[in-house]
């Protein structure tokens, strides 16, 4: 079976060659109690802010369009090449899931979560 990605970071270097959609750009962000703002990803939002406060939560959203002919018996996988420290995923708000390791690697199948066209996606992220 082949795969299709979603890519929020660099692909991995396993995924080359499989069709992928970055979500590398600007996404909606809000931290903790703070006013919403936009900020590029992948990069930390400590870069973006005179606030250096890391109390999250740490609120990333955006939306993505999938073409239809990614829906021909193919898996759909989310990866990201890091998130600091602890995340969780929602795809059009619905959990995907979650990861925990600092500056790690992941992926999350979210083949059930998506729909051609207009998808959500929500990454919550926790730094102690």
């Amino acid at each position: 079976m082949r795969e299709r990605f979603l890519s929020y970071s660099p692909l991995f270097l396993e995924n080359a060659l499989a069709p992928y959609l970055s979500l590398n750009g600007d996404w909606s962000f809000q931290l903790a109690h703070h006013p919403p703002t936009t900020i590029p990803v992948p990069s930390a939002w400590e870069a973006h802010s005179s606030d250096k406060v890391t109390d999250g939560p740490a609120l990333y959203r955006r939306s993505f369009t999938l073409p239809a002919d990614w829906f021909q018996g193919q898996r759909i996988v989310l990866e990201a090449q890091a998130v600091s420290f602890a995340c969780a995923v929602r795809i059009n708000d619905r959990e995907a899931g979650s990861h925990t390791g600092l500056w790690s690697p992941f992926q999350i199948d979210v083949t059930a979560l998506v729909q051609p066209g207009e998808n959500s996606i929500a990454v919550e992220v926790w730094k102690p």
